[in-house]
């Protein structure tokens, strides 16, 4: 292959990679259809995460298979989302403020990463600064423990908006106001 063709390969290909990374201020996410927060930041997440993990969930009467590294502490979320067969779909970060965005010209994340981490946060942010945050938004956040299981609920008046069940097996999120659910479970070390 001639120099120049090799240079116009390798040029076009930085553009499509360039056109898919975006960094940006973190938006407000509609936890119910009159109810908006922001992200918290992430010096309140509960611990630290450094693993893979196994999605399977349903939207409606659709299900998915995801694979998702998850490396995140107080100083950042990073996930990347993977076909269970190893393609990326997506890398999303967000650091406090800002997010970050690749996707993969083929799939991608097709919602905003907001909604993203706010379902890691009601599952591995502390329960007191979930509870401050719904409280000021006028939503009632519970948190039980029974049994070896932790079960967070989220609610706007009598209507459950969310779940989360959190135990050594894993966690099965869900959340009834919009209609999907999953389970997460570490993928063991090989």
């Amino acid at each position: 292959m001639n120099h120049r063709l090799l240079s116009a390969l390798l040029f076009s290909m930085i553009l499509l990679l360039a056109g898919c990374v975006s960094t940006r201020q973190a938006g407000k996410v509609y936890v119910t259809d009159g109810a908006q927060v922001a992200l918290l930041p992430t010096n309140d997440m509960e611990g630290t995460v450094d693993a893979m993990h196994l999605l399977a969930g349903s939207y409606k009467d659709r299900s998915f298979n995801l694979n998702a590294y998850v490396c995140a502490d107080s100083g950042m979320i990073s996930v990347t989302v993977m076909t269970t067969m190893g393609n990326t779909i997506a890398t999303l970060s967000y650091e406090g403020e800002s997010i970050t965005k690749a996707t993969s010209a083929i799939n991608g994340v097709p919602f905003p990463a907001e909604y993203f981490f706010f379902d890691f946060q009601f599952c591995f942010y502390r329960a007191d600064a979930l509870k401050e945050l719904f409280d000021a938004a006028g939503l009632s956040f519970t948190e039980e423990e029974k049994d070896g299981v932790i079960r967070r609920t989220l609610t706007d008046g009598s209507r459950v908006v969310a779940t989360v069940d959190k135990s050594e097996a894993g966690i099965s999120f869900s959340n009834q106001l919009r209609g999907y659910s999953y389970t997460i479970v570490v993928v063991p070390d090989a």
